[in-house]
């Protein structure tokens, strides 16, 4: 399946909803043979509109795409990007060649440099502005066979349990609502919780807070 969110494309073409056209495709006997929705129609304008606005000429080098990932895999092609008002792009590129880095308040020099001096919170230093660093502890375990790749290197997994100290394993359960009777009587989970190891020299407050639903269900707060 190939598919377009563009933001430019919305509203150029005055969408009111958010809308991603969709190309479905079924590979046989070494070829591709579209997989219509309702009518051809409505494949062409989806191609249409596809090849309008994307970096991509035509079908053959949509189609293209699907040989460089071999048996299966997602590939997110980013382009067309916005600029600021001193025209740079709202996305750095420049900082790292194996990352993708953004711009504006999330961007902290000054985390950048502690995240050199303090290993321990380079993840949590970074996060906010690196995707490569997002990337590497958005999941707690890959799956087999899963992989990450950021202009064209591998994300290494990073499991953040490793950077705490005073670390402990507890069973998290639901807190009762308001009428004090639990939804989720069978939920529970095995969690670890613990402190970041260098957190002191950059952080003043740490805590915990467990969220439940769209409310905080618990709060302790140490101070270092």
């Amino acid at each position: 399946s190939i598919g377009l969110l563009s933001y430019t494309f919305l509203t150029s073409t005055g969408k009111e909803d958010i809308v991603v056209p969709m190309l479905d495709y079924e590979s046989v006997g070494g070829g591709w043979e579209k997989m219509l929705p309702s009518s051809l129609s409505d494949w062409d304008k989806n191609l249409e509109t596809r090849v309008q606005w994307s970096p991509f000429c035509n079908e053959a080098e949509l189609l293209h795409q699907f040989s460089v990932m071999k048996d299966h895999g997602t590939q997110i092609f980013i382009y067309n990007f916005w600029e600021d008002d001193q025209g740079q792009l709202e996305l750095e590129f420049d900082a790292d060649p194996h990352d993708i880095q953004i711009r504006g308040v999330n961007r902290d020099e000054k985390n950048i440099q502690m995240a050199k001096q303090f290993s321990n919170s380079r993840h949590f230093l970074t996060y906010r502005h690196s995707l490569r660093s997002y990337a590497s502890i958005l999941y707690f375990r890959l799956p087999p066979r899963f992989r990450i790749i950021l202009r064209g290197k591998y994300v290494e997994h990073h499991n953040i349990v490793n950077d705490m100290m005073f670390s402990e394993k507890i069973k998290y359960r639901p807190q009762p609502d308001a009428d004090g009777i639990s939804k989720e009587t069978n939920m529970v989970a095995d969690v670890t919780i613990g402190f970041v190891k260098d957190a002191k020299y950059h952080i003043d407050v740490q805590g915990f807070n467990p969220i439940q639903g769209r409310g905080v269900i618990s709060d302790q707060i140490s101070l270092l």
